[in-house]
């Protein structure tokens, strides 16, 4: 049970503010609405780009920013080497009306060992009279600390302005890395890390929400 609510009161405090490991912000950039933004995860893995993508861009609507998933439009499962070229794609998403993207790709995997400090709790093991009075005998459990292996994968998130003069140099605006730990599932890794992408690009305001 004490380890249910440790879970709980860790995943409501990671909920509240969403955070990056590392950002970088173009010095020249201060927020920007943008009228779609194309997703493109860079991958071979098809699940994790599907999940990915369509996870980001589910959440970006919903913060009324139009989006779509490039694995859906110009950079399907069978698209041919030639279309990853860094200007065909950039090529692509103006075909489909985006003046903004965001890259996502996998930088690294760590096999890492943390220590679990122990804890104690005390619980009532009975009752015992003292006069007129009732009280509660309690015991206190001991656990001792472990260590536990992890995998942690960190993904970095980069976020372009396509209606900037020469692309290829001035586009990035944004840049971000964090991780995700131990992912249960595709699924259940890519919404953790797309709810906290997406959550700090509108909360810090690099993606600015069209108004209401």
């Amino acid at each position: 049970m004490k380890n249910l609510i440790y879970v709980f009161i860790l995943c409501f405090f990671c909920s509240c503010a969403p955070t990056m490991d590392y950002t970088w912000t173009k010095n020249s950039y201060k927020g920007k609405k943008f009228n779609k933004i194309g997703v493109v995860v860079v991958s071979k893995d098809q699940a994790v780009r599907n999940a990915l993508e369509n996870k980001i861009v589910s959440d970006l609507k919903e913060q009324g920013v139009e989006a779509i998933a490039s694995i859906t439009s110009f950079l399907p499962v069978n698209a041919p080497k030639s279309d990853w070229n860094t200007d065909q794609i950039a090529s692509n998403l103006k075909s489909y009306g985006c003046d903004a993207a965001i890259g996502i790709s996998l930088v690294n995997i760590k096999d890492r060992t943390d220590f679990i400090p122990g804890s104690s709790y005390i619980y009532p093991t009975g009752y015992y009279r003292y006069g007129r009075h009732i009280y509660t005998n309690y015991n206190r459990v001991y656990s001792p600390g472990y260590y536990e292996q992890n995998i942690e994968y960190v993904i970095e998130s980069n976020l372009y302005d396509l209606t900037v003069n020469n692309i290829e140099i001035n586009a990035m605006v944004w840049k971000g890395q964090s991780s995700v730990t131990n992912p249960r599932s595709v699924s259940g890794g890519s919404k953790i890390y797309a709810d906290n992408l997406v959550d700090y690009l509108i909360k810090n305001n690099i993606i600015i929400k069209p108004e209401p």
